[in-house]
């Protein structure tokens, strides 16, 4: 087991700048019951940690947004996990935006819960894999201050694990699925990939992802 107390990640979404500021647990790796356990169930390694961190949405973004959705800057608590199976891998996290908000009168201040989780499903012995995604955000009860909103993304399709020395990339194809507050229906495909490489600095492990 290992304390961090902090931890920096820089991550681009689109029009979207993440910033996490501040790690304050991260445990890692987990530990399973016995050998026993991890033979039977296949398990390799996985991590978590709880994280507070501030998502700056570009200045573009705002103005495009100020007469409808009113996109502004905010704060959440973190909770993220992810583990390796020898026929599967499994990664998901549980945010609090604006966690020290309740109720303000404008709805991008209120208080919103988002989960993920995301799944690849190995094939066989092959590269492919089912992939399977899902995002969901919720704000708030109520409706008087904009609350009662919710949206959740499924994609389901198949992936591919590529990796060539200590360079991996992961692309999907995927059907789309959202239920929100205002339509329910297929939307759509979507290609999408993570990818990352990792190396040692002054005998430190890093890692550059995407």
């Amino acid at each position: 087991m290992r304390l961090n107390l902090f931890k920096i990640k820089l991550t681009n979404f689109m029009s979207k700048k993440f910033l996490p500021i501040a790690i304050l647990t991260s445990l890692t790796p987990f530990t399973m019951a016995s050998t026993t356990t991890e033979n039977s169930v296949g398990y390799q390694n996985g991590f978590a940690n709880i994280s507070l961190n501030y998502f700056n949405w570009s200045q573009r973004a705002e103005n495009k947004s100020a007469h409808t959705t009113g996109k502004k800057d905010f704060a959440y608590l973190e909770l993220e996990g992810g583990t390796n199976f020898n026929w599967c891998e499994l990664y998901g996290f549980f945010d609090v935006e604006n966690p020290f908000h309740q109720r303000k009168t404008e709805p991008s201040k209120n208080q919103r819960y988002a989960v993920k989780t995301t799944g690849r499903f190995y094939l066989g012995d092959s590269s492919f894999n089912l992939y399977g995604h899902l995002y969901g955000i919720w704000s708030l009860p109520g409706y008087k201050y904009g609350g009662n909103f919710h949206e959740i993304n499924t994609l389901y399709g198949f992936g591919y694990n590529f990796s060539l020395g200590d360079f991996w990339l992961k692309p999907f194809l995927a059907l789309h699925y959202v239920d929100q507050t205002f339509y329910s229906g297929n939307n759509g495909y979507v290609i999408g990939w993570v990818a990352g490489y990792s190396f040692q600095l002054w005998s430190q492990n890093f890692s550059i992802t995407n």
